[in-house]
């Protein structure tokens, strides 16, 4: 068995002696070799959307209320109850927890410009990112949510839940009952 010296490295690819494989046809190897992947990974196309976008209320307002993006999708990320306090006007309610297995019901619009809000910014971050890994396209994500929504005085919908329509209505006749036997009583 013949000893190696350090001259006589192994060519990992081939293992053959340095000996046997002169340096200019391992430069020359290499560099094919480089030149390969360079032409195999030019051809392969990456698509990629760009990540989402943070913006401010006043940007989300103004993309709402200039008309510019008539297809304009506004996603609520919070939970019922938050949204039944109170929403943008035209909002679409997908809880965060429940975007992923829901995402089909907004994938006709991932070329749509998107406006992604919660209470405070930290479960539409979650949302837009989501919708980013399902190659959502146009995403904002409303720094602040809305919170910083109404601290700038934009315009909320209340939402009043339908269990307590009953009841409010039930107090209001009652209501209304006791002033006229209040009125008619003083009258007569």
């Amino acid at each position: 068995m013949e000893d190696f010296n350090s001259k006589d490295r192994i060519i990992p690819v081939f293992g053959i002696s340095r000996r046997r494989f002169p340096v200019i046809i391992q430069i020359v190897f290499l560099l094919m070799m480089l030149f390969l992947g360079m032409f195999i990974l030019s051809s392969v196309r990456i698509v990629y959307s760009m990540p989402y976008i943070d913006i401010d209320v006043v940007t989300a307002n103004n993309m709402i209320t200039n008309g510019s993006y008539p297809d304009l999708i506004i996603l609520d990320v919070r939970t019922q109850g938050e949204y039944d306090v109170g929403h943008l006007e035209n909002s679409i309610l997908i809880p965060v927890t429940e975007l992923e297995s829901r995402i089909d019901e907004i994938a006709q619009y991932k070329d749509t410009e998107i406006i992604v809000y919660c209470r405070t910014g930290v479960r539409s971050a979650q949302a837009s990112s989501i919708l980013d890994s399902y190659n959502f396209t146009k995403v904002f994500n409303v720094i602040g949510g809305i919170t910083a929504w109404e601290s700038s005085n934009y315009p909320i919908i209340p939402e009043f839940p339908s269990w307590i329509i009953l009841p409010l209505f039930l107090v209001i006749t009652f209501m209304g009952i006791i002033i006229r036997k209040r009125i008619g009583n003083s009258v007569g």
